[in-house]
Formats: structure tokens, C-alpha cells, sequence
């Protein structure tokens, strides 16, 4: 009998947490959605909105060894005004490591296509390196990821430094369940450099919601706020990221 009043008591200060965190989640989520706004309306800078969807999949080919290959489609939504107008289309593979139960290692190859919609557009080769490490307290994931990249664009070659922190957690329980919702906000500064150019410094900004909708299928959706070259441009982008994910492991 004390047993189960005990486990109740643990599945309601469970269920109260997460309810806690929920609620400051949406705050902060309506917070960063009306700073946008806010910063948009002022006109202290140039601001454009994109939409980004993107498809994912990612298989496993032993037992510490993965695959993941993505497509992922850009176009403009607001410019100087309301209007769609396709930025590009890229197609990425990673190879991806698991160096113990925490850690893995990366290498990616980017192909973007900015030709098929912009005529003269320069199709572009991106090299990635990568190391990314989690950790769980509770019912949160503690996600770092930094990124070496190397950018191909005609006879054009620049380097980018990133470093990405990121959260996310269920919205119910000690963890997720099919069918249920998650938070996710990240933050990620970036430096990119080239010969006979200033080097720029980037910073960005996300936080929106995901769902696990079956088993191996998740469903993401994210406002992302980006600041471009925030010492010399000071010019923002907003992305709208719609992000579907299936991992074969988990759907055989």
C-alpha cells in the first residue's frame, strides 16, 4: 500500500514538473515570437522571412555506424513584401560515428543547387565536420554540436566555426511517447572568413515544438531567428523550419 502511494506521489510531482516547465516554455515561446515582431515593426534593420521545409532519414549500418540523408527546400515568403519567390534546393548525406554512450563524430557532404531558380546562381559544395555530445538531467537532453565547414562556391572557398546548445524535453512523463509533444530551443553562434574578405559573425535563435507521430517518425516545427553579419549588416532573417524525421531503426 505504501508502495503505490509512493509511486503516485512520484508520477504527480512528475506530472506537476512538466506541467511547470510546459507553462515557461510557452512564455518564452511567445516572447521570442513577439521580440521578432517587435524588431521586424521598428525597422532597425532589413528583415526577411523564409520557409524551410526539410525531410530526413536516417539509417543505421552497424552497430556504432549511421547514415542519415536529407532534401531540404528554401524560398522566400517577405521581402519588401508578401510573396513566394524559391531561394534553393540541397541534398546532404552524413556519416556518423558513436563514440560511447555520449558522444559521436560526423563527416557531411552539402550540395546546394541555386542555379535551378536563379539564373547565374552559383551551385554551391559544403564539407562538414562535426562532434556532438548530449547528456540527460531529469526529463531534459543537453545537446552541444560543433561544426567545422568548408564552402565551395565557384573559385570562391570560406570556412565557417559553429557552435550549437540546445535543449529539449517531453511535455509529459519521463519521456516521449508516440503521440505525444516536445519543446526544443537552441542558440548557435557562427563565424565565417574567406581570403580578401571581412569575416562575418552570425548568431541564431530557435525554439518550437516537435511530435513524435509513430514509432521512428518525428514531426518538427520551428520559428527560427537569425541575426546576418551582426556587426556590419545588422540584417535578420526569420525561418519558418518544417522538419520530418524518420529513423529506421526505431521503424523496423
Amino acid at each position: 500500500m505504501y508502495y503505490g502511494g509512493g509511486m503516485n506521489k512520484l508520477l504527480a510531482m512528475s506530472v506537476n514538473h512538466n506541467s511547470k516547465m510546459l507553462y515557461c516554455y510557452i512564455r518564452v515561446f511567445i516572447l521570442v515570437v513577439l521580440w521578432c515582431e517587435g524588431h521586424h515593426l521598428m525597422g532597425q534593420s532589413k528583415t526577411e522571412i523564409l520557409g524551410q521545409p526539410k525531410m530526413a532519414i536516417h539509417y543505421p549500418v552497424g552497430k556504432n555506424l549511421s547514415h542519415s540523408f536529407a532534401l531540404v527546400h528554401r524560398a522566400y515568403l517577405f521581402q519588401d513584401n508578401w510573396t513566394y519567390n524559391a531561394r534553393h534546393f540541397e541534398a546532404s548525406h552524413f556519416s556518423t560515428l558513436a563514440i560511447g554512450h555520449l558522444s559521436k563524430i560526423s563527416l557531411g557532404l552539402t550540395y546546394r543547387n541555386l542555379d535551378i531558380f536563379e539564373n547565374g546562381g552559383q551551385n554551391e559544395v559544403w564539407i562538414t565536420h562535426q562532434y556532438a555530445y548530449a547528456s540527460r538531467k531529469r526529463v531534459a537532453r543537453f545537446g552541444h554540436r560543433a561544426r567545422i565547414e568548408n564552402r565551395f562556391r565557384g573559385s570562391r572557398t570560406s570556412f565557417r566555426l559553429r557552435y550549437r546548445f540546445a535543449v529539449d524535453f517531453p511535455f509529459q512523463g519521463q519521456k516521449l511517447d508516440v503521440g505525444e509533444f516536445y519543446g526544443i530551443t537552441s542558440l548557435e553562434p557562427l563565424h565565417s572568413f574567406e581570403n580578401k574578405r571581412n569575416p562575418e559573425y552570425d548568431f541564431r535563435l530557435s525554439t518550437g515544438l516537435g511530435k513524435l507521430v509513430k514509432k521512428g517518425v518525428m514531426a518538427q516545427f520551428l520559428l527560427d531567428y537569425r541575426w546576418i553579419d551582426i556587426f556590419e549588416k545588422k540584417d535578420a532573417q526569420i525561418f519558418l523550419l518544417m522538419d520530418v524525421h524518420f529513423h529506421l531503426r526505431d521503424m523496423l
